[in-house]
């Protein structure tokens, strides 16, 4: 098998919905995954909304709607110490 770089990985689909991710170093803010998964979800949904002859665009906002949220902080705010400004 040919060497991974550092933040090389890969995928092996083998169904349409189930998938192998390979990657030679996994690192805790490594977000290529879930960016993936996002799309499989997406295209597994359009294809099976066409099979069943709907429009992927009539269910779009039924499967994800767009959610609003705020955040009051009633105490410390500990999460901004994690926040990296380069």
């Amino acid at each position: 098998m040919e060497k991974f770089k550092r933040d090389q990985a890969g995928y092996i689909l083998e169904s349409p919905t189930k998938y192998q991710y390979i990657i030679q170093n996994n690192e805790i803010t490594n977000s290529s995954r879930y960016n993936f998964e996002q799309a499989f979800t997406r295209t597994y949904e359009i294809q099976e909304f066409e099979k069943l002859g709907i429009p992927s665009g009539q269910v779009t906002h039924l499967i994800t709607p767009n959610i609003e949220s705020t955040t009051k902080i009633l105490g410390k705010d500990s999460a901004s110490n994690y926040t990296y400004l380069p």
